[in-house]
């Protein structure tokens, strides 16, 4: 049995509690978990080859509900890349939605993708490792420069 709000896959379930003595204790992961969203290194590669598998087919490709038209990919620059871009805006957003899956099936998961995200979704601790494992970092005017070290775009 599923509880309304648990987790649906194994690697989104809550880590488990270490035990006292162990280095990385509560109190530190508390704080930590706080900040999700700042830096691009919690981008998880799984995460997002799982997301992009469940997006595949029932909302975007050729029998998707969305279908991707992309052009002029060959034309994006070797990392580090900003790309700017605006989308339709509320809360629904499959375009960015859909530029991110059409970017991870072109270009793979080695090379992420950071796009921006509002702070609204970082306040929930749960949406906030949602969103960073895949990529999204909080907007401001410091997120590229803390992605390109790492290779990434924004």
């Amino acid at each position: 049995m599923v509880r309304r709000g648990a987790p649906s896959r194994p690697s989104e379930a809550e880590p488990l509690e270490e035990a006292p003595h162990a280095p990385s204790s509560l109190a530190a992961r508390k704080i930590q978990e706080q900040h999700w969203g700042l830096d691009p290194q919690q981008f998880d590669e799984r995460s997002v080859a799982e997301t992009i598998a469940s997006l595949s087919g029932p909302v975007f490709g050729p029998r998707g509900w969305f279908r991707i038209d992309v052009k002029g990919a060959e034309r994006i620059p070797v990392a580090p890349v900003m790309l700017v871009s605006n989308h339709s805006g509320g809360t629904i957003i499959p375009d960015v939605w859909g530029f991110m899956w059409f970017w991870y099936r072109h270009f793979g998961t080695t090379r992420p993708l950071h796009p921006s995200g509002h702070e609204l979704i970082f306040a929930n601790q749960r949406l906030g490792r949602w969103f960073a494992r895949r990529g999204v970092l909080h907007a401001n005017p410091a997120s590229p420069s803390t992605c390109s070290p790492a290779g990434g775009a924004t």
